[in-house]
């Protein structure tokens, strides 16, 4: 049987450990081994594959395969969420100024971070088991952490506020410079997102990505072998 690996890497205190990555189930081990007993004894889906299936596996897969070094939370790439995503959020939001669309469109813009298929190197949070729901950050390139669901929204809590200002600042930035942007029909709706994006706001959403965006993703799944 060849066996096919994902590699994701996590810094743990000074040692770097790679993830491998079962691409049958999506599981993760810290140890080759581990992967291997899981290949060769344990994988329900690959047991449910015929050999057809296996090779259109492999062929999908064949451009894929790569080692994806993951951005711990401190150090994540937001450069691909631009400014027009903000401007949506706005306009959304201007539609229904709830709070509970606004959670809904944070949530949204949240998981374009961190849960995004096209920049992987955003996973630096995964799930270890989901009860007691247990997860495991990649904090800084040294150090990472294995924490409850509330003490994981108080690690993430000003990472991402700050990341959610900076993108605001940078909206308001262009937009205030943009002759065909009217702020007069937005300005109200601004200013009360101005108000409301603070730290109990965005707790809140996380709690709610961590229980149900990233709990209910398998890639989200990280086996500590």
């Amino acid at each position: 049987m060849f066996i096919l690996k994902y590699y994701f890497k996590f810094n743990i205190n000074i040692y770097k450990t790679i993830m491998h990555k079962c691409i049958f189930c999506n599981y993760n081990y810290t140890k080759k081994c581990d992967l291997e007993r899981h290949l060769k004894k344990n994988c329900q889906e690959f047991n449910l594959m015929n050999a057809y299936d296996v090779y259109k596996l492999f062929i999908n897969k064949k451009e894929e395969v790569k080692e994806v070094k993951v951005n711990p939370i401190l150090e994540l790439n937001t450069n691909y969420i631009s400014v027009d995503d903000m401007i949506v959020l706005v306009d959304k939001y201007d539609d229904d100024l709830s709070f509970s669309n606004l959670k809904y469109l944070l949530l949204k813009y949240i998981n374009n971070i961190l849960c995004n298929k096209e920049f992987k190197e955003n996973y630096s949070i995964k799930y270890t088991r989901k009860k007691p729901a247990t997860y495991y950050i990649s904090y800084t390139e040294n150090l990472y952490f294995i924490k409850n669901l509330k003490d994981t929204c108080e690690l993430l809590g000003t990472p991402i506020l700050n990341i959610l200002l900076d993108k605001f600042n940078e909206f308001m930035y262009v937009v205030l410079r943009d002759p065909d942007y009217d702020m007069s029909l937005y300005e109200d709706t601004i200013e009360k997102l101005r108000i409301t994006l603070n730290k109990d706001t965005v707790m809140i959403v996380l709690k709610n990505f961590l229980k149900n965006n990233i709990l209910n993703n398998n890639e989200m799944k990280c086996k500590l072998g």
